[in-house]
């Protein structure tokens, strides 16, 4: 090899090195607060590819802390439960971007205005184009205007979120409350949707009050993909069609749910042009299956004799073991016919369950809506177990807890824990496919820790807290005596945890007796010079143990 290609090989090797120092320089976690300059708009352009921005507890607002773009890998996560992001009916909060990862944890959300209104995005809160996870948030007050004219079913979509065609999504353990869209008033899918461990309520499918629109679409969720719901609850959402759930031209999966008091109607009273319907779910032309779920008390106001208080579908679709609670009859096919995989039950009238002609009106009797609770699956949760293991240490140590969530023998996946040290909240993680977060802390004193796990509880799990204490250790102290003198003086050196010891005094004895003592410079290292007798003699040092250091002592035969 001649010299011009080992002189380009040794540039290449130096250029690749400068890449990776400056890679390794922006890949930092940044940590705001609702006073950082800049707001959350430049923590997110900031961090690297796939790191984490952490907010601390507060509320942001503003044109830094809303509108936001996101086109890259990146985690957002509230420290605390008390995060809260305000658009103040002014814009979108987030516009995620095609193909990027995205998770998003302990955030609420509220007063997100999309559509014309806000000239941006369609959502009021989150426009969704990519891989989006959102974990324990909330969502409330938050309205996608709805005279965007040429927008076909995408122009009035999702009070609280907006997932494009190019989305999946997947929410878990959140709450959505009085958002408003014409379809979808909480969410609006087109793309793959998966949500879990979740509620809706008092979310509504209207216009906004803009202009002449006649027919509002899922008070909760409205999807034309692909949608599963998972232990969830819809509780007096409002639309014309669909009160919880509307569905159409795609798939819809709905497993260990509850419906109760959702209501379609015209208007927010009786109607009695009779067209509205399916108030818990409305299925158009979807693969729907429905499973292990409880319809209670859902209404449809009209005249009309045919009318489904609880599922409407125009196509056959699957139900098993499904109770229907209240509802004077659960759903309504015309021509088509329900494949029951097991006996549903329905604990008003069984032979309703499939009514195909002539029945009365279900609100006849003027029933009141109100809670059923008996038949609630949130009130036969199950219990969960927390254990918390790597309790020592010492002072200045790092030492690693594992906390680890389960409900009897079963993991549980993907649930959030917030971790106390004394009081004060230093993590909140999500369990991992083995049930288990892990925390890295730093000892900060000799003293007595409190150790303490919240799981907040979920639709299925119970809520838990446990707590563990350790009491920390003084930090090790290594001495280093010299059998040699160093210019003509005894050498001793302290270290620990890594590091010299300075400042420290150190104690010096000859033949058992006590001639004085030195304190240790910035290097831990402390050097004494005794003149009085002479020969090879025993040397002993001594550092007596303070607050936060252990004590130590050698011996050596020194000639002095």
């Amino acid at each position: 090899m001649n010299k011009r290609k080992i002189f380009l090989l040794i540039l290449l090797i130096i250029g690749l090195s400068l890449i990776m120092n400056i890679s390794s320089v922006n890949a930092v976690d940044k940590t705001i607060n609702s006073t950082t300059s800049g707001g959350l708009k430049t923590a997110i352009d900031g961090v690297g590819i796939g790191d984490t921005v952490y907010m601390e507890s507060g509320v942001y607002s503003g044109q830094n802390n809303t509108n936001i773009s996101i086109n890259k890998d990146v985690k957002i996560i509230g420290k605390t439960k008390s995060v809260t992001i305000n658009a103040n009916s002014r814009n979108i909060i987030f516009n995620i971007g095609n193909n990027v990862n995205v998770t998003i944890i302990n955030i609420t959300f509220i007063n997100g205005m999309g559509g014309s209104l806000a000239n941006n995005g369609l959502s009021g809160g989150i426009e969704n184009g990519g891989n989006l996870q959102i974990n324990n948030c909330t969502f409330s007050n938050c309205k996608s205007s709805s005279d965007r004219t040429g927008k076909g079913f995408e122009g009035y979509a999702g009070g609280a979120i907006h997932n494009s065609y190019t989305g999946n999504m997947v929410i878990i353990n959140s709450v959505f409350t009085n958002n408003t869209s014409l379809y979808g008033g909480a969410i609006c899918n087109i793309g793959k949707l998966s949500i879990t461990d979740s509620n809706f309520t008092n979310n509504t499918a209207s216009q906004l009050g803009e202009g002449n629109v006649a027919y509002f679409y899922g008070g909760g969720v409205y999807s034309i993909g692909h949608l599963n719901v998972n232990n969830c609850s819809f509780n007096n959402n409002y639309a014309c069609y669909g009160g919880g759930i509307f569905s159409a031209y795609g798939e819809c999966i709905v497993l260990k749910s509850n419906f109760a008091i959702n209501i379609v109607a015209f208007n927010k009273n009786e109607d009695s042009n009779g067209n509205a319907n399916g108030g818990g779910i409305y299925n158009y032309n979807s693969a729907l299956s429905v499973e292990n779920s409880i319809f209670g008390q859902n209404y449809v106001y009209g005249s009309s004799s045919s009318k489904a208080t609880d599922i409407m579908s125009n196509i056959d679709f699957t139900l098993k073991n499904t109770k229907f609670t209240s509802s004077k009859y659960s759903y309504y096919l015309p021509n088509t016919t329900v494949n029951e995989i097991s006996p549903v039950e329905n604990e008003t009238n069984s032979s309703t369950n499939n009514t195909n002609g002539n029945s009365s009106n279900p609100n006849e009797n003027n029933q009141n809506p109100i809670n059923n609770n008996q038949n609630n699956p949130q009130s036969s949760k199950l219990d969960t177990q927390i254990s918390i293991t790597g309790m020592t240490g010492s002072y200045g140590q790092t030492i690693t807890l594992t906390i680890r969530l389960t409900s009897a023998d079963k993991v549980l996946v993907g649930k959030q824990i917030m971790v106390y040290i004394n009081n004060k909240q230093v993590e909140t993680k999500i369990t991992n496919n083995n049930g288990i977060i892990t925390i890295n802390y730093k000892i900060p004193s000799v003293d007595k820790y409190i150790i303490k796990a919240v799981f907040n509880g979920d639709i299925q799990y119970k809520k838990l807290e446990t707590s563990s204490q350790f009491s920390s250790s003084k930090a090790k102290v290594t001495m280093t005596l010299n059998k040699k003198l160093y210019n003509n003086k005894i050498y001793v050196k302290l270290t620990a945890l890594g590091k010299p010891l300075k400042n420290k005094i150190v104690k010096f004895y000859v033949k058992r007796k006590y001639v004085g003592k030195g304190k240790t410079n910035s290097k831990g290292i402390v050097l004494f010079k005794y003149t009085k007798n002479r020969g090879k003699l025993n040397v002993k040092t001594l550092f007596s143990e303070d607050n936060l250091f252990s004590s130590v002592f050698k011996t050596n035969k020194i000639k002095l």
